[in-house]
């Protein structure tokens, strides 16, 4: 009989639980410069293309969080990171990052793209039958978190050891990471 009363008043607990979860999704996406025509209308940039030696990359991240509880989310702070590989050690490292902040309404979806980051690689020609040096960072992940205070309430990482990378433990945020420009600002 205890068990049975027990069960009853940890069932809505477990319930509610399962509902008050923020779902992330995130995908890395190629970033596309827009800029309006003479009639108004945006169109893509056309670039350059780059000689076969060098290749350049400029991506975002487009993230997706979803509520699927009954009750708003609010004072939520979205922190991503990029993850690059140098493509001389092949280690992975952090590229580039930002934040922004978010509200939910209940079973509601926020979307937002990350700042662009570029990438570059360059191949240094080689004698025929040998393969050249390559050189430059390349970007291989990302990491999204959703932050309500101190807590991690939804995150997603393209590898599982990026949350690592970031500093994020258990339920710790990783640190908020940006790249400063030549003249101290941040991008």
């Amino acid at each position: 009989m205890k068990s049975v009363f027990f069960a009853f008043l940890i069932w809505p607990l477990t319930v509610f639980k399962c509902f008050s979860a923020i779902e992330v999704t995130a995908e890395l996406m190629p970033y596309r410069e827009k800029k309006e025509n003479a009639s108004g209308q945006a169109e893509s940039v056309k670039k350059a293309v780059a000689p076969p030696k060098a290749s350049s990359q400029e991506k975002v991240i487009a993230i997706t969080l979803r509520n699927s509880a009954r009750r708003p989310e609010s004072e939520l702070l979205v922190r991503y990171w990029f993850i690059g590989r140098d493509m001389k050690t092949f280690k992975v490292s952090l590229l580039d990052g930002g934040e922004s902040s978010a509200e939910l309404k209940p079973g509601g979806t926020f979307v937002m793209n990350s700042d662009p980051v570029k990438g570059t690689v360059t191949r240094k020609a080689a004698s025929p039958g040998k393969m050249g040096e390559v050189s430059g960072i390349k970007i291989v992940g990302y990491g999204v978190q959703v932050i309500k205070g101190d807590r991690v309430v939804g995150e997603t990482f393209l590898e599982s050891e990026y949350k690592k990378l970031v500093g994020s433990e258990g339920k710790s945020p990783g640190p908020f990471f940006k790249i400063l420009k030549p003249d101290g600002e941040t991008q």
